[in-house]
This record gives C-alpha cells, sequence and structure tokens, in this order.
C-alpha cells in the first residue's frame, strides 16, 4: 500500500486494501507493524523526534498525496500520526482498520522511495517486534 500510495496508484491501492481486507488479519500485530513504520519514517522525514507543532505539517505534507486515494482530512491524517506518538487528540478514535489503511498512505506519501526505504526499515522492524512483543 505504501508503494501505491507514493505513486498515487487509486487502482494498486485500492487493490492493496482489497487483499488487506481479505488476507490479512486487521489484529494488533498489523497495527504494531504500521505503527512502527510510520514513527519510523516520521522521525526520519524530520530528522528528529517530532514536536507538537510538527504534526500539523506531516499531516499537510501527506494530504497532497492521500487525498487522491482516500477521503480524508488533514486533521484525521495529522490524528493518527499523533496517535502513533502517543499524543492524540482528547477524544481522538480511528479502527484498526482505517488506523492502517491512512497509516500506511502516510507512510507511502512521505518515503522518497518506498521499495528501498522499506527494504532498509523491514530487518530493524522485525528486530524492534521481537524484542517488544516475543519475551
Amino acid at each position: 500500500m505504501a508503494i501505491a500510495a507514493r505513486g498515487c496508484d487509486i487502482a494498486k491501492f485500492r487493490a492493496s486494501a482489497s487483499r488487506l481486507e481479505h488476507e490479512v488479519p486487521v489484529d494488533e500485530k498489523a497495527t504494531r507493524y504500521v505503527t512502527y513504520l510510520l514513527w519510523r519514517q516520521v522521525k526520519d522525514t524530520l530528522g528528529r523526534q517530532p514536536a507538537d507543532s510538527d504534526f500539523e505539517i506531516v499531516a499537510h505534507r501527506a494530504h497532497e498525496r492521500v487525498s487522491q486515494l482516500l477521503k480524508v482530512t488533514p486533521g484525521d491524517l495529522e490524528g493518527v500520526v499523533r496517535v502513533v506518538f502517543g499524543r492524540s487528540f482528547e477524544g481522538f478514535t480511528v479502527s484498526a482498520g482505517d488506523f492502517i489503511l491512512m497509516g500506511s498512505a502516510i507512510l507511502g506519501s512521505l518515503m522518497e522511495n518506498p521499495v528501498s526505504d522499506l527494504g532498509k526499515i523491514y530487518p530493524k522492524l522485525e528486530e524492534w517486534y521481537r524484542n517488544e512483543y516475543c519475551r
């Protein structure tokens, strides 16, 4: 989905979302993966841990591409990014499925080259997941 999002390819994004719906359990593991990937990408994009003012900036930057794929507002995207960093808006909620869709779209929109970027992140993702959840 991240690769389709970067290219604003709605057909590939929808196909990926359909596969997600039918082949991948929308569970804690999937949301944790998207959380880590998005956390890492936002930090890499900014070059640091985000300040509160950065969330809106990141959301607006991502919205240009994401809005071609999903009917979302910059506020929706900001809410998702804030959740990743544990600084969500009071009362903001998002379902696991919507989090995965929006998070993956934000991720792809922020990446310069999703294929190589994801290739660099995946080994760190696996190590992080083992350390956090496989004790």
